[in-house]
């Protein structure tokens, strides 16, 4: 998507093995593995609520995928987010 700018605002978290970025909309907060690419942890306000939602992706034998995505872009607001992949 062309029209996705990147926001140097969008907090990023370094850990020992993976990239981490924060993200905000309203109440709801999110940590994303960039590498990874899956939520590490999902928080309404300081609770978290959800941790772990990783996207699989299974052949006919359930072999597991293992996609490169890149991430394109990230658009931050107040209210919300939005995260462009290529893949």
């Amino acid at each position: 998507m062309d029209d996705v700018r990147r926001i140097h605002q969008v907090a990023r978290v370094k850990t020992t093995d993976a990239e981490l970025l924060r993200l905000r909309a309203g109440p709801v907060s999110l940590l994303l593995d960039v590498g990874g690419l899956f939520i590490r942890r999902l928080y309404m306000g300081r609770t978290e609520i959800l941790r772990g939602i990783y996207p699989s992706l299974r052949d006919v034998r359930w072999g597991t995928y293992v996609p490169r995505v890149e991430v394109e872009g990230i658009e931050a607001g107040a209210d919300g987010f939005r995260v462009a992949l290529r893949a």
